[in-house]
């Protein structure tokens, strides 16, 4: 079936056979290896409810999504193995592989996606980012290869959101009678890997025997830990307590990156290190000094000491290469200039705010910390509080509070930067920004099928930002996983996503040989 929307997945087929084939023979070398991976927290079971960045990480080892992104960042194929949009952008038609089984040897159906697609969508589940399938009408089997969806409206971001880790295929059986994950009850996937072992400190997985893929995984299983400490993590890593470091602290890359013990995989990041401004509050109430406070940011300073130089410094919201980008040049005030404009407003004393952020980031509190010293200097008092998750939340509700130190959720289209940060009830909304014009724009880009008139909606909803400021961009973090030199093969996935999982292999002691 041709596409509209020039998104079919047999289109992408050729891109993902380039850098993903599977091996047409079973891999002779016989699975072996159970590294250690370590993560910033212990991920939960469930990445359709729970918003956690390690969770999603989780299920992309236990589950399929109906589509993927490759490892350059382009859709692909998953256990949908073509897809088609029609003219009208308001019918989206899956073809399921058939050669794919859950780990208790039961075939994936088309039944079993659409299943996993309702579930989702129809707020049944309670799941994070709703956002991703407003638009959807209803879903239906055609037979048991093909699945339909319809859409209220046009939505190109759909195939982006089929490839998400938020949508994990499970069996129907399994959500037709529900499941309890506090129980560690889940249902059995069609990832490489399953869950076998739940204690409170870490997860053990085992490889599924039965992966579409033929001759993976190549690893015996996993264990997972999580560990909050950002100091613990690296010298769990570097004394080989741990194999893998996901997402690895910035601040340590660097000496990561001579270690001729570790193999350091990643590069540019997709998610973006920001302010959120409560306008609600008297003193940033007005966008003359929000846009004041952002001017008032040494951006490359910043990224250079918070993050060791591995981060990309920006004022705006897409990177200067996205299709997307604005073609604004934000204005960069010196302290003294910024001195001039308090004290021509009325704050002649200076301009107090309160920043808060999470305690279990370093990245963000050394971030945190540099702006409060910049910004003193342009006459801006900024009182720091590192909260934990409980004092964030009541925080939160109480509304005490100007800016708040965040990252975006990890994105490939632009739409999935933009909702949920900037639309009204975007889920990342955290100062309450609500602008008409705003939402017209970030709903009415998904509906166009051509990228330049999308990023024609896209550069306007910049504008709109970049005056009425209801968040200041800071820096777009690199993103790396460290690894022992024991294990090989391994292939860095956008974030998030343990893909890189499926081909990695293991050297057996005193065995270098490659395969």
């Amino acid at each position: 079936m041709g596409s509209a929307l020039g998104l079919t997945g047999a289109a992408t087929l050729a891109g993902w056979n380039q850098s993903e084939a599977v091996q047409s023979q079973p891999d002779p070398r016989l699975p072996f290896g159970h590294p250690t991976v370590s993560l910033a927290r212990l991920p939960g079971l469930n990445a359709v409810t729970d918003a956690g960045a390690e969770t999603m990480w989780l299920s992309t080892l236990m589950y399929d999504s109906p589509l993927t992104v490759g490892a350059g960042g382009q859709l692909a194929i998953g256990l949908v193995i073509d897809w088609s949009i029609s003219a009208d952008g308001r019918l989206i038609d899956l073809t399921v592989r058939r050669d794919a089984l859950f780990a208790d040897g039961v075939p994936v159906t088309a039944t079993d996606v659409a299943a996993s697609l309702e579930r989702v969508w129809s707020g049944q589940a309670g799941a994070v980012e709703s956002w991703r399938w407003e638009r959807i009408e209803r879903v239906e089997v055609v037979d048991g290869q093909h699945v339909r969806m319809y859409l209220r409206e046009p939505d190109v971001s759909i195939p982006w959101s089929l490839a998400s880790g938020r949508m994990p295929v499970v069996p129907t059986t399994w959500i037709e009678r529900g499941w309890d994950t506090a129980l560690g009850l889940i249902p059995p996937g069609s990832g490489p890997f399953q869950l076998s072992g739940v204690t409170e400190d870490e997860l053990t997985l085992v490889r599924h025997p039965g992966f579409y893929q033929v001759g993976r995984p190549r690893l015996q299983g996993l264990t997972i830990r999580g560990t909050a400490d950002t100091a613990l993590r690296a010298t769990e890593f570097v004394t080989s307590d741990v194999d893998v470091l996901i997402d690895a602290p910035l601040l340590d890359v660097p000496l990561l990156r001579v270690d001729p013990r570790v193999t350091l995989e990643g590069g540019n990041g997709n998610r973006l290190c920001l302010l959120s401004v409560n306008a609600a509050r008297p003193n940033p109430r007005a966008p003359e000094i929000r846009r004041l406070i952002a001017s008032a940011i040494d951006r490359p300073a910043l990224a250079e000491a918070a993050t060791a130089s591995e981060a990309t410094p920006t004022s705006l919201l897409f990177p200067e290469d996205h299709w997307a980008a604005s073609e604004i040049q934000p204005e960069r005030l010196s302290p003294d200039e910024v001195r001039a404009v308090l004290t021509e407003r009325g704050f002649f004393g200076g301009l107090p705010l309160r920043m808060i952020t999470t305690a279990s980031d370093a990245t963000l509190a050394n971030a945190c910390v540099l702006l409060q010293d910049q910004l003193a200097y342009a006459g801006i008092a900024v009182t720091l509080d590192l909260l934990d998750h409980g004092e964030l939340a009541r925080t939160f509700e109480m509304g005490d509070w100007d800016l708040f130190a965040m990252y975006s959720s990890a994105w490939r289209d632009p739409h999935e930067l933009l909702r949920p940060l900037l639309h009204s009830d975007g889920d990342l909304n955290r100062g309450g920004y609500a602008s008409a014009r705003m939402d017209f724009l970030i709903d009415g880009a998904t509906r166009l099928d051509v990228e330049a008139q999308r990023g024609e909606y896209y550069r306007l909803a910049q504008d709109i930002a970049y005056a009425e400021v209801p968040i200041i961009p800071l820096f777009i973090p690199n993103y790396y996983d460290a690894l022992s030199r024991s294990l090989r093969n391994y292939t860095v996935f956008p974030p998030v996503s343990a893909r890189g999982f499926r081909g990695v292999w293991m050297e057996p002691p005193g065995d270098d040989a490659t395969p």
